[in-house]
């Protein structure tokens, strides 16, 4: 098997005249050796037949209609090279371009022929890249090249969030082969790029010389006989005024305001204490932007809120104590960490069991080993509410709880009667110590009915707004002052406001 080998040749950009003196030669001088073609589109194919005499053993064009994938295509090719070359002994692979730039079939056959101890040699050879740099008058280190089937499709785009492409220089994207892909492109780009925004298509014509033609974004895939196995498409660095911001915009600018002579005076004044108030207040507007079924206003509010956690991390990359990669990389191993049901190979039955199988994962992690009682961890700062039902929800999951609702029934009963007898006491201390136990039996009660007591509440707020609203509009119609109503009147408007109401 050592005696085995396989030899990778580019056929360059589309020219006869940037074929190299190698490739010509390993050509010419084949002999016996197979020489299999990945495809005959390619304008150095005849030129190389007819003025050099070379002999091409096979092509696999067929196999871009009998295959359902471009995957498969090159999965099947790269299989078929590696499996021939081991009954020949040597073989020869010719690609367009570079083997080793944009091609999916080298890359493939590269894995298999290492696994099967096959020797590679490399022929150098010019690739797609050099004409397009030639044509778009760009430097190379400036490119973000791209493969266009590596792209997500459409359905897939709200699944992924690398970006393909880079917005701050040019990218370059290749095996834009016909119009279905160059439709994929265009949807890629406009998820980025404003659609006015010019594209340069780059070919090849019959004999190899470079074509280039401009064209908006919006119209890419209405070029008619423009795309084969050599199209490419150019797109330049969109104007900052016409960009789409996307997270690294954002650690930019934060980072801008910070400077210490060119910043904002306000905001290099700021530290995680100063601004702690606001990670709050944030917070609860997104709440309200959640309940407002405003999707723009939920993306805004979002936004200032993921605004305090990038300043956070900013403040203590300045501190040196860590960066906004690392709050990403905590959140995604910790994320993968607990669903091995999803990144293992775990099995799980039901949401249920991914739930206990969490806490399994939590108690194996770094800090818990610190803990004395199952109600370590419940954070201090949570809303009275919210920091009740997680006590509640950890005692109850440790056995201690009533044996059913009606339980939780009786205790609020006592609860209530040891109110009043505080209150016939006039003891201020014990009248909030009862209240307090009066309001953590109604949260046991919530969790016993899967109710969160703090959006229960949330939301008998609003109605008592709505109805005391009701009131005011009322006593306006009327002209009245609020209050010039009697209680009873205003009795009968929340009844005939709580009566309008749908539940």
């Amino acid at each position: 098997m050592g005696n085995v080998s396989i030899v990778l040749v580019g056929l360059g950009p589309g020219s006869p005249d940037a074929l190299t003196v190698g490739v010509v030669r390993t050509l010419r001088e084949a002999g016996d050796t197979p020489i299999y073609l990945r495809t005959r589109i390619h304008p150095t194919v005849a030129w190389l037949e007819q003025h050099e005499g070379v002999k091409f053993s096979l092509s696999f064009d067929d196999r871009y209609d009998s295959s359902a994938t471009f995957e498969d295509v090159y999965s099947g090719v790269a299989d078929k090279v590696v499996a021939d070359a081991q009954k020949a002994g040597r073989l020869i692979y010719v690609v367009p371009g570079h083997p080793l730039v944009g091609e999916s079939s080298v890359a493939l056959l590269l894995g298999l022929a290492s696994r099967a101890g096959i020797d590679v040699q490399v022929v150098e050879a010019a690739s797609f890249i050099e004409s397009v740099l030639s044509t778009a008058k760009v430097e190379a280190s400036q490119l973000n090249i791209v493969d266009a089937l590596s792209l997500p499709d459409l359905q897939d785009h709200y699944h992924s969030y690398a970006p393909p492409f880079a917005l701050d220089r040019p990218n370059l994207i290749y095996q834009v082969y016909d119009r279905d892909v160059a439709s994929r492109v265009k949807l890629a780009l406009l998820e980025y790029y404003p659609p006015q925004h010019e594209v340069m298509v780059v070919g090849a014509d019959a004999q190899g010389m470079s074509l280039a033609r401009r064209v908006q974004l919006s119209m890419l895939d209405w070029q008619d006989q423009c795309f084969d196995h050599l199209t490419t498409v150019f797109v330049a660095e969109a104007p900052e005024t016409s960009r789409r911001y996307d997270f690294h915009s954002l650690l930019n600018v934060m980072a801008q305001l910070r400077e210490p002579d060119r910043g904002c005076p306000w905001d290099r004044e700021q530290t995680p204490q100063s601004v702690r108030k606001y990670l709050i207040e944030e917070t609860y507007e997104v709440l309200d932007a959640i309940d407002s079924d405003d999707p723009d206003k939920y993306a805004e509010e979002l936004g200032d809120l993921l605004l305090q956690v990038v300043l956070h991390a900013q403040l203590a990359r300045e501190d040196a104590l860590f960066s906004i990669d690392d709050v990403i990389g905590h959140i995604v191993a910790k994320l993968i960490r607990r669903h091995p049901h999803v990144f293992a190979d775990v099995d799980v039955a039901d949401s249920a069991e991914v739930l206990r199988n969490w806490e399994v994962i939590k108690r194996s992690e770094k800090g818990y080993e610190d803990r004395k009682s199952i109600l370590d961890g419940v954070v201090r700062s949570l809303p009275a509410l919210s920091r009740a039902l997680e006590i509640s929800k950890r005692a109850a999951k440790a056995g201690f709880e009533w044996e059913s609702i009606e339980g939780v029934f009786d205790k609020l009963d006592e609860e209530v009667l040891e109110l009043r007898e505080a209150r016939l006491e006039g003891n201020k201390d014990r009248i909030a110590e009862e209240l307090g136990d009066l309001l953590f039996t109604v949260v046991n009660l919530a969790r016993f009915e899967k109710v969160d007591a703090e959006d229960a509440l949330h939301r008998m707020i609003n109605r008592f707004i709505r109805r005391f609203v009701r009131i005011e509009d009322e006593a306006l119609v009327r002209g009245l002052h609020l209050e010039d109503l009697t209680q009873s009147e205003m009795e009968t408007i929340w009844q005939a406001a709580k009566r309008e109401e749908c539940y």
